[in-house]
């Protein structure tokens, strides 16, 4: 999860001043993941910015420099200027060093459209589980500038002696599971996705509803239903939440078309553990 610089020298043990903050807000990179669909905006590559597993892959660039010596420097912007929506865009590692090497090449028109090709096959609005990822990918984007002259060890650093600090970088904060929830075990948590992806294969289907939402609701239909998301659910209410979910495929208007039909609509939690299905 996202946190700010002073929870982050809380829970670090960190003793410092922290001078003014800059940086794109978590608003701004929900706003950037969502515009790119959670990809890298190079044309083309389709590597994940935050991986199913929540490994936090990509990278927030400025399409501009932040400051004096980056690539394609604008002095005309203001600091909030450069971490607002327009001056940044998401990138895989390998075509952030590939712009930012080539900038003869790869000038800020030609990466604002980039981003806007990406926009195109972007979300209308992030679900419960997308919008963590935003905010994995936010808390990553942490650097620490310290007073010259300071030597930091990041890793090992437990207290850092400095003037000031500033917190905008990449150290990675991992939310990890409770043991005894359903995202902390393997079976429950792929099951619990492959009806959630029945369901939302189902309202693709059904053309009378529009949107995105069609896709997502399911995801706070489960939030109202059990008081959270379907990660923080504790296993032993497992058989519930698979109920529930079962009974959401049966009652979406195709599954209820097929129902009719005796078409089987989805593998028991058994049947799915001895061949587990991805769709």
């Amino acid at each position: 999860m996202g946190q700010s610089a002073d929870a982050f020298a809380r829970k670090n043990d960190i003793h410092c001043q922290f001078d003014d903050m800059s940086g794109p807000s978590l608003k701004t990179v929900k706003h950037l993941f969502a515009a790119s669909s959670n990809c890298c905006s190079y044309p083309g590559c389709r590597q994940e910015m935050v991986t199913e597993n929540e490994s936090v892959i990509g990278e927030i660039c400025h399409i501009t420099a932040s400051s004096p010596s980056g690539p394609r420097f604008n002095p005309a912007l203001t600091e909030e200027e450069r971490d607002s929506f327009t001056n940044l865009i998401l990138l895989c590692p390998t075509h952030h060093k590939l712009v930012d090497d080539d900038t003869a090449r790869y000038t800020p028109d030609l990466l604002r459209d980039f981003k806007q090709m990406a926009a195109r096959n972007g979300m209308i609005e992030l679900s419960p589980a997308d919008a963590a990822k935003a905010q994995r990918l936010f808390a990553t984007h942490i650097e620490i500038h310290a007073a010259k002259g300071v030597r930091i060890d990041v890793g090992q650093a437990k207290t850092i002696h400095a003037q000031n600090v500033k917190v905008r970088g990449r150290a990675k904060v991992v939310r990890a599971a409770h043991p005894d929830s359903i995202s902390a075990n393997l079976d429950m948590s792929g099951y619990v996705k492959y009806l959630i992806r029945r369901y939302q294969k189902y309202q693709h289907a059904d053309k009378s509803k529009l949107g995105r939402g069609k896709y997502v609701v399911i995801y706070n239909a489960i939030k109202t239903q059990f008081g959270r998301s379907w990660e923080d659910i504790r296993q032993e209410h497992f058989p519930q939440l698979a109920e529930y979910l079962q009974f959401r495929v049966r009652d979406s208007k195709l599954g209820r078309n097929l129902g009719k039909q005796n078409n089987k609509l989805f593998s028991s939690f058994a049947e799915w553990q001895m061949k587990p299905e991805k769709e």
